[in-house]
């Protein structure tokens, strides 16, 4: 990096050996001066540069992980969801058994033994019961599923998509820090 006053200093050619004398040591101590200033901007760079790596790994773990419980939290959906389709199918096989079932109380013939007819209507409200357990248990699996959509999934994404922010930040940010210590090398900055 230039430094006019240097440059004008070392323009200067005095007659007078007073100021010929102090001019020298105004070079000396600008010289002096300006690789002490130089030995500080590499040393707080490489700092700076060192604190930037090492956020930039911090950043990449806390995205790992992020991503971990991003895809647990889906796969946990995935499972639901596979619930949810047991379960549609284990209602329609009840339904069809109530549905059976009501058809056999209906088909009872008019003279049919009341130990017949109860063991039909026991029959039914069997059925009945088990129609109503699996639409209880239907529920509760898309109630879990409309929870991890709507309540569980939305703020992981988000934390995750926030570490992406960050990450881009800081790889732009280290890009930066190797395009200045080239322009350093070609200023002089060694």
């Amino acid at each position: 990096m230039p430094d006019p006053v240097l440059t004008g200093l070392l323009k200067l050619n005095p007659k007078n050996p007073e100021r010929r004398a102090e001019r020298d040591a105004l070079v000396s101590e600008r010289m002096q001066a300006n690789e002490r200033a130089r030995a500080l901007i590499e040393i707080e760079l490489r700092e700076d540069h060192s604190a930037l790596v090492q956020q930039h790994a911090e950043c990449r773990a806390r995205g790992r992980a992020q991503g971990k419980i991003v895809t647990d939290v889906l796969n946990k959906l995935a499972e639901t969801q596979q619930e949810i389709n047991r379960l549609d199918a284990a209602f329609a096989n009840r339904r069809t058994e109530l549905e059976t079932a009501k058809q056999e109380r209906a088909g009872l013939p008019r003279f049919a033994t009341d130990d017949q007819i109860a063991q039909a209507d026991a029959a039914v409200r069997k059925a009945q019961s088990h129609v109503e357990k699996a639409s209880q248990r239907h529920a509760q699996a898309v109630q879990e599923r409309n929870r991890i959509v709507l309540t569980a999934l939305p703020p992981e994404q988000k934390k995750l998509s926030e570490i992406v922010v960050e990450l881009n930040r800081l790889e732009a940010l280290l890009s930066g820090a190797s395009a200045e210590s080239a322009e350093r090398l070609e200023f002089g900055f060694h």
